[in-house]
């Protein structure tokens, strides 16, 4: 769980905060290098001495020894040999001042005196007994010398010596080799503080270079983080925008990646072009979708009103139908009834037969009346029905504009390409609009259809009903000139009975029509107002 922790930390480092840390652990690291390097320097410094001074005391036992082999050799005396020997090693010098001295090694006890030789820079000691000569630690500096080489033949001695021209004596590191022939201590050293210098030096050096090294490494890191940061901020102000359009469909930051961050070919000025498509297609994709609500409004209420216009003219022209074929329905009743009582009282009075008879023929003239006018009302719903057409045609053709508009909406996802996805999608929702829309005019259609059917019959029977009524009007027509024309004779008995007779079959006839009239009238209202409410619940 705690390595979890630090990693998640580690994760939500800002970038720049993540490229500033790698600078400060390469700054680390060339710290501990350089503390690595500054803390091997003496160690090397006087490895590397140690190593020189041995090589030098080797090449001096070298010209000691080419001498002792003229010696052999019968070209020159020992004693020559020796002075010469003595002459060219207290001539050499390295390192501007430093030098060889030779003293003897007692060939018998450690009691014997110690005998220098030869020293180059304090020639008083030339041919002193030197036993007894100590450095300010108390170290007997050339029995030191005598017993490394009796009992190594060679090695490191460390005491105190003065340099040359100074009385204070000072750490000084000297290397001592016995050239056993002569029986000689050839040595020669190298001063501490000399090596101490040297190791500042190079310290100094490897700080210095440490500095100027970190000091260009973060003088080209700062422009090479800004260069990553600056296009990587971008990035994430473009992703989050593309987040707030993909949210609300709309944009409040509109800045475009500058020219130098746009023209980048690398894999961040790739990431830069795929949002500034994909911010494009989406901006695309949410002006469309908001043109597709505006249509689908905008359709919506255009069938709303087209379906209330029709369910209102629908409701007034059956209303004024039927209402005016159940006044007529009614007269022709009571016509009927009147009829039938009067023929049933004929034998009473001529006179009231007549006069029935006047009324049925003006009841039945008004009827044909009423008739027409009906007939006119249905011609007049028939028109209603063929401009609700029109206003279908009209939502057809605003279908036909969505379909439009949902191939363009196809044609540019097949142009985006794989960023153009959301216009795939907003072209099939533009599709099944304008398929519902289609789907609900030909529902509407149909049922004008239906109206202008049910219209039409309508009008049929109301013209069958027409036809009865002028046939019961020239029926009654009939009666009363029989009326007329008989009451006097001694034949109108029987006149008057065949007028009875008459007048009761034009009466059920009459009752019949109404009755069928009545009933279709009721069968035309149902049919409306079935229709009304399926136009209702489509729009």
């Amino acid at each position: 769980m705690a390595r979890t922790g630090i990693i998640t930390r580690i994760q939500n480092i800002p970038i720049a905060g993540k490229l500033a840390a790698i600078v400060v652990v390469a700054a680390i690291g060339m710290g501990v290098v350089a503390i690595a390097r500054v803390a091997e320097i003496r160690p090397g410094e006087m490895a590397a001495r140690k190593t020189k001074i041995r090589n030098l005391v080797e090449a001096v036992h070298g010209v000691a020894s080419e001498y002792e082999r003229q010696v052999k050799a019968g070209t020159m005396s020992d004693e020559q040999a020796r002075t010469a020997a003595l002459e060219m090693i207290q001539e050499i010098r390295y390192d501007g001042s430093q030098y060889f001295w030779i003293n003897d090694i007692p060939a018998g006890t450690a009691l014997e005196p110690i005998m220098m030789i030869m020293h180059p820079t304090v020639a008083d000691l030339n041919g002193t007994d030197i036993s007894d000569m100590k450095d300010t630690d108390g170290i007997y500096i050339f029995r030191r010398f005598v017993e490394t080489v009796r009992s190594d033949g060679s090695g490191f001695v460390s005491y105190r010596w003065p340099k040359p021209g100074s009385d204070t004596p000072v750490p000084k590191l000297s290397y001592v080799t016995e050239f056993a022939p002569w029986g000689w201590v050839i040595g020669t050293g190298i001063y501490i503080d000399d090596v101490d210098r040297i190791v500042v030096g190079k310290r100094n050096a490897v700080m210095w270079q440490t500095g100027i090294f970190l000091a260009v490494l973060i003088g080209l890191l700062i422009p090479v983080v800004m260069l990553i940061t600056r296009p990587i901020r971008r990035l994430t102000r473009t992703l989050l925008e593309l987040a707030e359009l993909q949210g609300t469909g709309k944009s409040t930051d509109a800045r475009q990646p500058s020219g130098s961050i746009d023209a980048r070919t690398d894999e961040v000025g790739k990431m830069l072009s795929a949002a500034k498509v994909l911010r494009t297609t989406l901006r695309a994709k949410a002006d469309l979708e908001r043109e597709h609500d505006q249509l689908r409004t905008r359709s919506e209420a255009e069938k709303r009103q087209a379906a209330q216009l029709l369910a209102n003219e629908v409701r007034d022209a059956v209303a004024s139908v039927t209402t005016r074929l159940a006044n007529s329905v009614a007269a022709m009743l009571a016509v009927a009834a009147d009829l039938s009582a009067t023929t049933n009282h004929l034998s009473g009075s001529v006179r009231q037969i007549s006069e029935r008879v006047g009324d049925a023929t003006s009841a039945a003239e008004a009827a044909a009346n009423e008739a027409a006018g009906v007939t006119v009302t249905v011609a007049g719903l028939t028109s209603a029905a063929d401009t609700i057409g029109g206003v279908i045609e009209l939502i057809r053709g605003v279908a036909g504009q969505t379909n439009l508009l949902a191939l363009n909406a196809t044609i540019e996802a097949a142009r985006a390409g794989a960023a153009g996805k959301g216009f795939g999608v907003v072209a099939d929702e533009v599709k099944q609009l304008a398929a519902q829309s289609a789907s609900a005019t030909d529902d509407i259609a149909r049922e004008v259809a239906e109206i202008q059917t049910t219209s039409q019959g309508a009008a049929g029977t109301i013209d069958r009903m027409g036809d009865i009524v002028r046939r019961l009007g020239q029926t009654t027509r009939d009666v009363a000139m029989a009326v007329d024309g008989d009451g006097g004779s001694g034949s109108g008995g029987m006149s008057v009975h065949q007028a009875a007779a008459a007048t009761g079959e034009v009466s059920q006839r009459i009752k019949v029509a109404s009755e069928d009239l009545a009933a279709e009238a009721d069968r035309l209202r149902a049919q409306f107002d079935d229709l009304i409410a399926r136009i209702m619940a489509t729009s």
